[in-house]
């Protein structure tokens, strides 16, 4: 049993690289970039963009994995973008951007739960 709890919890650090950080969050819209982060296509009609990459404020309220020491920092997330909407205590995965990257942003989201 115990060998199990540790190889579970030796495969979850694994998963999680230096460069990406799991916390919960909340989101403030700061602005649309319009810049493109998906495509909609359908049949033989020219494909129109789906989502734009939105940049929010993250607060950080609870960091469960990676390193961060700020509590306040900008992310950029790009699916199903909320526009204008706060978002409250979301868990999100996110992974390092290059510093000095196009949208200002720290990190980018990987994903929402």
């Amino acid at each position: 049993m115990r060998l199990i709890a540790l190889l579970t919890l030796l495969i979850s650090f694994s998963v999680i690289s230096s460069d990406e950080i799991v916390a919960v969050v909340d989101l403030t819209f700061i602005t649309d970039t319009e810049i493109e982060s998906g495509k909609m296509c359908f049949d033989e009609k020219p494909c129109q963009t789906w989502s734009t990459f939105i940049l929010y404020k993250a607060e950080l309220k609870n960091l469960i994995s990676g390193l961060e020491t700020g509590q306040y920092f900008k992310i950029i997330y790009g699916r199903h973008s909320y526009n204008e909407n706060a978002i409250e205590n979301v868990k999100v995965y996110l992974k390092k951007l290059e510093p000095n990257n196009k949208f200002g942003a720290k990190y980018q989201v990987i994903r929402l739960e």
